[in-house]
């Protein structure tokens, strides 16, 4: 009982300002795809679109820079709350990485059988 009104009591109770766990898995899961997208430019052309691209997701969010810091801190203040974030994080890119291969691997049979289909076309005209 007493242990219970301990960590009640040593538990940080969220500020305002602080979004919810599941809005900001999906601010952090949107960062990571942009932060993945500007690895693969030219640092200038990056540094560039950074700004723009961040901003497009804050305001998707109602979250401004200050906002976002804010929220950072409190979440990351929390190791356990950390680990929890970045494994759903991982669990959403994961899955639309999944996502990807499937519609890829249908684009390419559907390409594949269309080369035989042509192949098959063209041995019957020239035989």
């Amino acid at each position: 009982f007493i242990s219970f009104f301990f960590f009640l009591s040593c538990a940080k109770s969220k500020p305002s300002g602080v979004i919810s766990e599941s809005k900001i898995t999906e601010v952090l899961t949107e960062v990571s795809l942009v932060d993945g997208y500007l690895n693969t430019l030219p640092s200038d052309s990056a540094k560039r679109v950074m700004p723009v691209l961040y901003d497009k997701i804050f305001d998707k969010y109602d979250l401004d820079s200050a906002t976002f810091v804010k929220n950072l801190d409190f979440y990351f203040g929390n190791p356990n709350l950390t680990d929890k974030i970045y494994a759903d994080v991982n669990i959403k890119l994961s899955s639309y990485e999944r996502e990807i291969h499937l519609e890829d691997s249908i684009r390419n049979a559907f390409h594949q059988d269309s080369m035989n289909s042509i192949r098959s076309i063209c041995m019957i005209i020239y035989c």
